[in-house]
Formats: C-alpha cells, structure tokens, sequence
C-alpha cells in the first residue's frame, strides 16, 4: 500500500522516488527496487533523478542487459555523462569491449567541461572499483583549482593503501606545491624521498630542519 501510495505521487516527487530506490539498493533489497521500478510508467522512471537511481539497482544486482535497456531508453541531462558512463558499465558486464570503451571515452568527454561533473564521474567509478579509470581521473581534476586538493587527498589515500611509492612521491611533490606551508607534508616527501633516491639533496635538508639539527 505504501509503496502503492509512492508509485502515485512518483511523478510530481521524483526526488522522494529516487531517494526510496537508492535506499533500497543500499540495504540489500536492490532486486526489490527493480521490480518496483518496473512497474512505473516510463514518464516517471524518466525523470531526474529516478533514472540513475534505478541504474544504480540494477548495477548492484549486475543485470548488465536490464541496466543497458534502462540508460538507452532514458535520458539524463545535464548527466548525460554518467548515463553513458552506465552504459559502459552495462556493455563490459556482457563483455562488449569495444562499445564498452567508446561509451567510457564519450561520458569522460563530456564531463570534462565541469570539473564537479569529472569529480561526480571519479566518484561514481570508484565505487564500481574501477580503480585505474579513477586514478586517471583523478590525476585530471589534480590540475583544477576547484578539486586539486580533493583530487590529490583522495590519490594520496590510493597509494597508501597500495603501498605505491611512486605514485606517493607523485602525489606529495604536488600537494607541496599546492600547500607550501603544510608542514605535515614535509616529513612523509623527505623520507620517501630518501627511500627512492630522488632529489636527495633537498629530502635531507628537509628532514634536518624538521628535526632541527
């Protein structure tokens, strides 16, 4: 009845809907979600945000053919760019490699316009684990005033957790540039400096003065 009651009132609260599917899929009834998804009409399923919120159910549930016939059949501006971005989640689930990759290379196009939207694109991928698409990202949005420093946390946070020098000796250098006078940054780059064997020089200077010899 409830849910009945929703369904009614979905066109003129698409927002209430979407929040109701999305917190459907988040607690293990993503399959319930769908099924109620297909009993709206597609005017409502439709509109924003309802669409992505159901694409969302289908994805947790990896009902790749289910979720490609949602996002070729709705349309999602001004997020186009993730539509199309569940499209290709939807083509490389049925192992369509080439389409897959076209669609992944246009929503990326699109979302470059807009640092957020790039920033909503990385977010949405990383929670799909596709990690090397994330960092790419990532290492894009590093060159946006807007979301550098968010860009670079998040990559700092990715190499830690691998234990990737490099890719943390990368990342330092440049939240050095972006925040000369974190002191808190000085410490890991001297010593990771160190243990590559980069700019030495200035690592160890840096380390002394940290420790005051």
């Amino acid at each position: 009845e409830y849910l009945k009651k929703l369904e009614q009132d979905a066109a003129s609260n698409p927002a209430d809907l979407a929040s109701l599917l999305s917190w459907m899929s988040s607690n293990e009834t993503a399959a319930a979600a769908v099924e109620f998804g297909k009993t709206l009409s597609a005017e409502v399923v439709g509109k924003w945000p309802v669409s992505p919120a159901l694409a969302a159910a289908y994805a947790s549930l990896k009902d790749w053919p289910g979720l490609e016939q949602l996002v070729r059949t709705t349309e999602w501006p001004p997020f186009d760019f993730l539509r199309r971005a569940y499209l290709s989640l939807a083509l490389r689930g049925q192992d369509k490699k080439f389409p897959a990759e076209q669609e992944w290379m246009a929503a990326q196009k699109e979302a470059s316009a807009q640092p957020q939207s790039l920033l909503l694109l990385a977010r949405t991928v990383a929670a799909w684990g596709w990690d090397a698409e994330t960092v790419d990202l990532l290492w894009v949005l590093a060159k946006s005033d807007d979301t550098k420093l968010e860009a670079l946390q998040t990559l700092y946070q990715h190499y830690a957790k691998l234990g990737d020098t490099s890719g943390l000796y990368r990342t330092l250098l440049r939240l050095v540039e972006a925040l000369p006078n974190d002191l808190t940054l000085q410490t890991p780059l001297a010593q990771i400096s160190l243990l590559l064997g980069a700019d030495v020089d200035r690592a160890r200077k840096v380390a002394a003065a940290l420790l005051g010899t």
